[in-house]
């Protein structure tokens, strides 16, 4: 499918083509003082006639195969809302950070292995992070490049956010010999002493229990940190270039307000408040809030504007031999570049 466009421009003058397959069918445009960016053609999986201004949201369009794309200069909302998603993994972080700790020598893990846990996420990062970068730059699905990993990594969030509070519980499941666990900010506080556990504590079986949080944990930093990298690519796609200064403060401001206000979460006594004793005590009561919250602000994301899919534009790209070859469209964000754009 072959796109006319100017990236370079915001002044675009669009014209009229002949019909082939897998080029335009007829495309007419005016010239705007906006960015403007038209699909025309036969769609190359269903041989349906596509014909779509993409500057209008609401535009129609008869082919499930091409999706919906709004590439324009965004709003201060708009840019809120594509920044959304780092808020809600802020949030994460704070619980992780606020409670984790707490929740391992509460569970019996030595302090010094403690330690070592958090360790293991950015190991298994510096393994996976380039490669799921690279991966992302060659995605072809029609959701788009980035929206998938976002999904993809969220997900492992949302296990992280569930398995940290409640791997004890889960660990008692499965056999773990224990008595009865108090989950309230008290206790927490209490089995923070670490001469206290070291003295004092029962000798009681948690090897199940710290089998989960311990995966719980890794599964939540490690995702956090990585969906991070997504979540910055798909503003800087979906936002014409004019607008990446003020995108990426957006960005930034929502990612601090999602910090801020995860904390301050944590210093609220859930156990008195009804929703606390509900939901199973303090800390159950926070990661449960933040879980939330967390799968709220990415759906406001991935839901906010429509990606162009590669496959789109190396169409576009291959078929363009003497015009514009869409290097900002084209850019990609992971380890490894193609020969392509090497090139450019």
């Amino acid at each position: 499918m072959k796109l006319i466009t100017r990236v370079h421009s915001l002044s675009i003058h669009t014209s009229s083509f002949t019909h082939t397959v897998h080029r335009p069918v007829h495309c007419t445009g005016n010239r705007f003082n906006v960015f403007m960016l038209y699909t025309c053609a036969l769609c190359p999986l269903c041989d349906v006639p596509v014909f779509s201004d993409l500057l209008n949201e609401r535009a129609p369009r008869n082919c499930a195969c091409v999706p919906f794309i709004v590439v324009r200069t965004k709003t201060r909302t708009e840019l809120i809302r594509v920044s959304a998603a780092v808020m809600g993994i802020e949030f994460s972080y704070a619980a992780e950070t606020a409670f984790v700790s707490p929740t391992l020598l509460k569970i019996g893990v030595e302090h010094q292995h403690m330690t070592l846990v958090w360790a293991l996420s950015p190991l298994v990062g510096f393994f996976l992070c380039p490669i799921l970068g690279s991966l992302s730059d060659r995605c072809k699905l029609n959701m788009g490049r980035r929206r998938p990993f976002i999904l993809l990594l969220s997900v492992g969030v949302i296990l992280g956010l569930l398995l940290v509070p409640n791997g004890e519980t889960l660990g008692n499941w499965f056999g773990d010999k224990n008595g009865e666990s108090v989950d309230s900010l008290a206790e927490i506080n209490h089995w923070k002493n670490t001469t206290y556990i070291q003295k004092t504590s029962p000798k009681s079986s948690h090897s199940w229990g710290i089998l989960f949080t311990i995966l719980g944990t890794v599964l939540l930093d490690f995702d956090a940190d990585a969906c991070q990298s997504p979540a910055r690519a798909y503003l800087l796609d979906v936002c014409l270039p004019e607008d990446h200064a003020k995108g990426l403060s957006t960005f930034t401001v929502m990612a601090g307000l999602g910090g801020f206000f995860g904390y301050s979460m944590g210093g609220l006594n859930w156990d008195e408040t009804e929703i606390g004793r509900r939901l199973g005590g303090h800390v159950k009561a926070v990661f449960s809030i933040i879980t939330i919250i967390f799968v709220t602000c990415v759906a406001f994301t991935i839901t906010s504007f429509a990606e162009i899919p590669l496959w789109v534009l190396a169409t576009a790209d291959s078929s363009n031999s003497d015009a514009e070859r869409l290097p900002v469209l084209l850019k990609t964000y992971g380890a490894c570049d193609s020969g392509d754009e090497q090139e450019r």
